[in-house]
């Protein structure tokens, strides 16, 4: 869900699509996305997105629909990182942009998420490989010289010297 839903080749290019599917993947593309940023924002925005305007789950107006969806994903606060990411798969369903079908022909983000789900063809994120170390920043002794110490009072290391 985090990561695109357009298919891709092995180099990372875009795949075409039929017009409907492409527009399907496009709404749920738009909804993960505004969903992700939902969860993370400190405090709420005092316009809404303009997407709030093309769903009619949960409330009249876009703001209703806002509202719930910020108490749906971020009930306490603000998330950051895999919490927030893990928030947003789990609870997707649950919001009011799920519905998001902007995008025409096309099904909706909730419908084409189901779809994709069942089929098991949705991307999975994979978790960020974390560079190895070189020896060389495991064998150094420490600053060498008073022009690298790090000092708070630049006038003492002076008066030191």
């Amino acid at each position: 869900m985090t990561r695109t839903p357009h298919r891709l080749n092995e180099r990372g290019e875009w795949v075409p699509f039929p017009k409907r599917e492409e527009n399907s993947a496009s709404n749920l593309e738009e909804a993960a996305t505004v969903a992700e940023s939902l969860v993370r924002i400190q405090s709420p925005s005092a316009g809404v997105n303009g997407y709030y305007s093309r769903t009619s789950a949960h409330g009249d107006t876009p703001r209703q629909r806002y509202d719930h969806d910020r108490r749906t994903l971020a009930p306490e606060k603000p998330m950051r990182g895999r919490r927030a990411e893990k928030q947003v798969v789990n609870r997707f369903d649950d919001t009011s942009i799920s519905r998001l079908g902007y995008y025409r022909p096309g099904d909706n983000a909730s419908n084409y998420y189901t779809e994709r789900k069942t089929k098991g063809t949705l991307p999975v994120a994979n978790r960020p490989v974390r560079k190895k170390r070189s020896d060389m920043t495991k064998t150094t002794s420490g600053p060498i010289g008073a022009t690298a110490m790090k000092s708070y009072n630049r006038a003492y290391t002076k008066a030191k010297r």
